[in-house]
């Protein structure tokens, strides 16, 4: 499993108006962003990148939306994704595709469409040590997205995921050194159960993230345990383009 955040998130600039709406994330169109993905051992596993193609506003609600490329370890263009996020009354909401595609092998993506139905994950306008923050579930199917309807398996459906998030909270606030710079930080904890079943077999994964959010930009690193709190992997914001 890749390092959660890669995947829920994405990028940043600076405006006086849209910085009203939450902090953490100031989006303008054209910015770029960068994360790149690592395993325990410091190896490259992947990276994805965003570029926000739109923002809209309506009153008190902002809609970013945007593009992101995924590659694998070797740098081959693996598949491209919309992406959509609305800021309302401070409160951001995050669409779960990019958390998903994170949270799978890229290589193993490739030739498959996801579905998703459920909740989204919310960010609050303001952090603190010791806040608590909203519990999700959601769910995904990957099905296959080959088009000739002479194929039996054209939309046939490879596996189901149910993600539930709980415990979610902020741990600290503390300094996170990354190729794109050093930035003040609030760490947020959380726990993931994934329930999947693949062409009929079921299996359960219980792990924890954390994730560094920093205002302005919002994550620069994440990070994804084990059950018992063994590193599996992370991610680092490499690029960053305002």
């Amino acid at each position: 499993m890749k390092s959660f955040l890669a995947a829920v998130l994405i990028t940043v600039g600076m405006s006086s108006a849209q910085a009203q709406c939450n902090p953490y994330y100031t989006l303008e169109k054209g910015n770029e962003i960068e994360y790149t993905d690592f395993n325990a051992k410091g190896k490259k596993q992947g990276r994805s990148a965003t570029t926000i193609t739109n923002v809209t506003t309506a009153g008190n609600v902002f809609e970013y939306s945007g593009t992101t490329k995924m590659y694998d370890k070797k740098d081959k263009d693996i598949t491209e994704m919309q992406y959509k996020m609305i800021c309302e009354d401070g409160t951001l909401t995050f669409d779960m595709s990019k958390f998903v595609m994170n949270n799978s092998q890229s290589q193993e993506m490739e030739g498959f469409d996801i579905s998703l139905e459920g909740d989204k994950m919310e960010l609050p306008s303001d952090l603190s040590k010791g806040q608590k923050l909203r519990d999700l579930n959601f769910d995904v199917k990957f099905n296959f997205s080959d088009t000739d309807a002479s194929n039996p398996m054209a939309s046939a459906t490879l596996s189901k995921m149910k993600f539930t998030i709980t415990d979610r909270k902020v741990e600290d606030k503390l300094m996170v050194s990354t190729p794109a710079g050093d930035f003040e930080c609030y760490k947020v904890s959380y726990t993931i159960v994934t329930k999947m079943r693949i062409m009929g077999i079921g299996k359960t994964i219980n792990s924890k993230g954390v994730e560094y959010f920093t205002k302005g930009v919002g994550y620069v690193k994440s990070e994804t345990f084990d059950k018992k709190g063994k590193l599996i992997g992370y991610s680092l914001m490499t690029k960053l383009k305002q």
